[in-house]
């Protein structure tokens, strides 16, 4: 189980803290009713206890309490509650498109076999043999182009 804490006006996902359930034991296991309503008030009150944390981080952090919802979600629910979430959605879309940026440059980069590795002279003997129009310029330039921004902003991914 998971405790989550959700801002109401967006369904955003301000915390959460997985577990705290208490796995309670059959009634079974007790001699009398009394003792067995005693120890299911004691699991009601950990249980609350336990959602009340998120609810104190959220107030401690700005929100006013009818902003915030707090609720035990199974690995279900909470994964709904993750797509339900604009700033996560926004994240991955983010995440999504960088990756295909990488894809994009890595394409890029293999169209210009070993350039990395040339000197300059073997740049310039390659431009002379396999440049003959304006489109093969821009085809290279932007290959090139791709490439540098590729190591400038995405070379981290591969370490």
């Amino acid at each position: 189980m998971f405790r989550v804490c959700q801002r109401k006006i967006d369904n955003h996902i301000l915390e959460m803290q997985s577990g705290g359930k208490v796995d309670r034991r059959p009634k079974a296991e007790f001699t009398d009713n009394e003792d067995y309503q005693k120890y299911l008030k004691n699991c009601d009150d950990l249980e609350s206890s336990r959602l009340n944390t998120l609810f104190q981080n959220a107030l401690n952090t700005g929100y006013m309490a009818d902003e915030v919802r707090i609720f035990w979600a199974t690995e279900e629910e909470y994964a709904q509650a993750q797509e339900a979430d604009p700033v996560l959605r926004q994240q991955k879309a983010e995440q999504e498109a960088k990756q295909t940026k990488v894809v994009e440059a890595k394409a890029g980069m293999e169209e210009l076999p070993g350039w990395a590795t040339w000197t300059a002279d073997q740049v310039e003997e390659w431009i002379e043999g396999n440049v003959k129009s304006l489109a093969d310029v821009k085809r290279i330039l932007k290959n090139m182009a791709k490439a540098i921004t590729y190591l400038r902003d995405y070379s981290h991914i591969l370490q």
